[in-house]
């Protein structure tokens, strides 16, 4: 709706530009007093303007200012609406790669009561066969018993999880919902750290935005000042003239020429508006850098971050494989009766 209404702002605007065709008429009856002198009498008569053509050939710019601050509030409305957008998308994937990690964490939990379950097992064999204890019996029940309350958190977290994704995509019930793409790297960041700065300062739309904030005020300082200035228009009409009571005779004429309006004195409003203005450029001047900072300390930060993210990435496959490794050694031994728990 708000593109909608600027659109109109800028379409109105721009009527100002053309000129204006208009007709008239008066229908009027008058009686004068009787006087014995001057006599008396009535009279019914019809006039008006057939046709008449107004145009502003001059206006210090007002016209101009105005068109320009709606093309600017246009422009406004639509970086608004793609910036609602983009906080759009970057929710609703951040709320699902926030599930993709709930999920994870459940199968990484349910894992580890399996192996605890698994663990149990081979500690009470171990007592019953007289190669273990009843503490590694209680231990291995310990262990099972706090990786289930694991599991139990890491389902509610996931319920949430639900929970806010199904809200941002306005959905009734979030129990279905379920993040089926598998976790894996998107693929490489080519770009340096300067040339992502620059992808983003041309690509956000919070940027932008404040610039034309900017050249709103610019506009509407100028079209302030323009009203102070002077107005020349020109007109061009045909007249006619018709009394209504002898034989509905009528005659035509026609007008033409001009007008100068120069307002000499308001007060001080225009100057005051554009002193306002003038304000509103500084803040916009001041949101257009601190937006700036704050677009490359966010770029800065996901760039260090994505970097990080690629060595965790490869020491957390190496971690892995040496864990896996060491669960198949463990389980071995502990089956065997040389260790005596598995951990």
């Amino acid at each position: 709706m708000g593109i909608e209404r600027a659109q109109v702002d800028v379409d109105r605007a721009t009527i100002d530009f053309a000129p204006s065709l208009s007709s008239s008429g008066r229908l009027a009856y008058s009686q004068a007093p009787n006087l014995s002198d001057f006599g008396g009498g009535d009279s019914f008569n019809l006039t008006g303007t057939l046709i008449q053509l107004d145009y502003t050939f001059l206006d210090s710019g007002r016209r101009d200012s105005t068109l320009g601050a709606a093309q600017e509030r246009l422009a406004i409305a639509e970086l608004q609406l793609e910036q609602v957008e983009q906080s759009i998308k970057l929710a609703v994937a951040t709320a699902y790669y926030d599930l993709q990690a709930a999920d994870a964490l459940v199968a990484i939990n349910a894992a580890a009561v399996e192996n605890s379950e698994a663990s149990l097992r081979d500690a009470e064999a171990r007592e019953r066969a007289g190669l273990g204890t009843r503490f590694d019996v209680l231990q291995a029940e310990t262990e099972l018993a706090n990786n289930r309350q694991q599991l139990i958190g890491s389902q509610n977290q996931q319920q949430q999880r639900q929970r806010g994704l199904a809200e941002l995509l306005n959905l009734e019930d979030p129990t279905e919902l379920a993040a089926i793409a598998p976790i894996e790297p998107t693929g490489t960041w080519v770009l340096s750290l300067e040339e992502t700065i620059i992808l983003a300062f041309d690509n956000r739309p919070e940027l932008e935005l404040q610039r034309r904030n900017f050249d709103l005020a610019v506009q509407q300082s100028e079209g302030a000042l323009a009203s102070t200035g002077p107005t020349v228009s020109g007109f061009a009409g045909i007249d006619f003239g018709s009394n209504l009571q002898d034989d509905f005779r009528t005659d035509l004429g026609y007008t033409a020429g001009a007008t100068v309006n120069i307002p000499w004195f308001d007060g001080g409003d225009a100057q005051a508006q554009a002193r306002g203005f003038a304000v509103d450029e500084q803040i916009a001047a001041r949101n257009f850098e601190q937006t700036r900072n704050e677009i490359q300390r966010t770029v800065q930060d996901a760039f260090l971050n994505l970097s990080s993210s690629r060595e965790q990435i490869d020491s957390a496959k190496t971690a892995l494989v040496s864990a896996q490794e060491s669960l198949r050694l463990a389980r071995l031994r502990f089956q065997a009766g040389v260790a005596p728990k598995l951990r």
